[in-house]
């Protein structure tokens, strides 16, 4: 009797443990992470400054900073988002599939049908997003561009409006006033195509970037922004590559654990029903 009790204990607690592994690899989903960045930015972790890197893994209860208008931090998440922060911002991840914008602009790539629910929350408003290229600026107002897609946008107050269309302009203050109005569809204050095509090209430089362009400044400054965008954007597509290879190695595990807990399950069940048989025998 001793050694049934025994056997079965042994059997339960290696399928807990299996189950456990095999839960820990499936429930962590968030994974977002730096793919490309320019100036100064720092990632403010446990009330730490931690600089931007490529490759950097963001944490749920972060918050990216950025510093000066000239600098841009570029984030993959692995849902199928994309973010580009830049103007000194602040912005926080408190839970999976939101994102707080305190301050300052950002830019968004929301592949559609891969992402169950993305929000970007303001002061002044809440965006719903379900697949769409938009950008939002947090100042004295919310201000909301569509470039692609449509948004649903919420206040303290409730719905603002069901659907904010592509090549609309929508500003949320605190006093709950809305305007709204339209423009150009290829608006290129935000470059949110770079994300999708890891590629760049001129149509695509900012407001600001084309007006540095424009003046005297020292070349040897051009080539070398130049040349560390090219870098960051290669190094992107050597980290799309390598992500995608992680995940496949991820799934593999799962799918591994998984065949080890039914195969723990059957073991448990074939040595009760030898131990049934022994006591049986027994009597």
């Amino acid at each position: 009797m001793n050694v049934r009790i025994l056997t079965v204990v042994v059997s339960l607690m290696l399928i807990f443990a299996y189950t456990g592994c095999f839960f820990i690899q499936t429930q962590n989903k968030f994974l977002v992470t730096v793919s490309a960045y320019f100036g100064e930015a720092y990632v403010i972790r446990n009330d730490k400054k931690i600089p931007v890197h490529l490759r950097l893994q963001l944490e749920l209860g972060d918050v990216l900073e950025v510093v000066g208008n000239d600098s841009y931090v570029q984030l993959l998440f692995h849902a199928g988002a994309a973010i580009i922060t830049r103007s000194d911002a602040l912005m926080e991840f408190p839970e999976e599939g939101v994102v707080r914008l305190i301050q300052g602009q950002s830019s968004y790539h929301i592949e559609p049908q891969k992402v169950n629910q993305f929000i970007v929350k303001t002061d002044y408003a809440t965006i719903n997003v379900v697949g769409t290229r938009f950008s939002v600026s947090q100042r004295e107002a919310t201000e909301i561009l569509v470039f692609e897609g449509s948004l649903k946008v919420y206040n303290e107050h409730g719905l603002l409006t069901e659907n904010l269309n592509a090549g609309e302009k929508l500003s949320v203050t605190a006093s709950t006033t809305v305007e709204s109005s339209s423009i150009e569809l290829h608006d290129s204050t935000w470059s949110t195509s770079l994300l999708a095509s890891n590629s760049f090209h001129t149509n695509e430089l900012t407001l600001d970037e084309r007006e540095i362009a424009s003046k005297n400044v020292d070349n040897s400054q051009l080539s070398q922004r130049v040349s560390q965008m090219e870098s960051q954007i290669q190094q992107l597509r050597s980290t799309q590559v390598r992500l995608e290879r992680d995940l496949q190695k991820e799934k593999e595990r799962a799918s591994s654990f998984e065949l080890m807990y039914w195969s723990e399950v059957a073991t448990a069940e074939r040595y009760r029903k030898l131990l049934e048989q022994l006591g049986a025998d027994v009597q």
